[in-house]
């Protein structure tokens, strides 16, 4: 019973820390994650939802890509912190499902990650709402030589 108490709570906790991320992003959708639970011929099968007002569905039934990105992304977040892995996150157009609408939150939420848990992340993206964010910023330029980078100017004049 006491294992069962301690999962219980590890899952709370893993609930409560996606639910924030998604509530930062999706402001406006009051979203929830909740792992549902089932046994199916003796076997505990686990399966990530997606809760909004009457609404709870596994992810890609009824939310699509922007949420389900989202969320496979803090439960890396999460497994990566948990296993005591380097704090080092690459992302290749991981939010590419995201709307637009929506970038500048997410990169609020990364900006978050960095500054408050001492997240390094590297985004690859096409979406340049992100370059607000960034500590730095390059643009890949494909030239004689092969691809290179340049550093990009941000909005506020900075140089990455």
């Amino acid at each position: 019973l006491a294992d069962r108490n301690g999962l219980v709570r590890h899952l709370e906790a893993v609930e409560t820390l996606v639910s924030y991320g998604l509530r930062v992003i999706f402001e406006d959708q009051a979203l929830a994650f909740r792992m549902g639970a089932e046994t199916k011929r003796g076997v505990q099968w686990m399966e990530p939802r997606l809760v909004q007002g009457d609404i709870d569905a596994p992810i890609l039934d009824s939310f699509g890509g922007g949420p389900a990105s989202v969320v496979a992304f803090l439960l890396r977040v999460l497994a990566c912190r948990r296993l005591g892995l380097a704090p080092v996150i690459l992302l290749d157009e991981s939010f590419a499902m995201v709307s637009e609408n929506y970038v500048p939150n997410v990169a609020k939420l990364l900006r978050e990650l960095a500054d408050t848990m001492g997240y390094t992340i590297l985004l690859v993206t096409h979406q340049p709402a992100f370059l607000a964010y960034a500590t730095r910023a390059y643009e890949a330029a494909e030239s004689g030589d092969g691809t290179v980078f340049r550093s990009v100017e941000r909005r506020d004049g900075v140089v990455g």
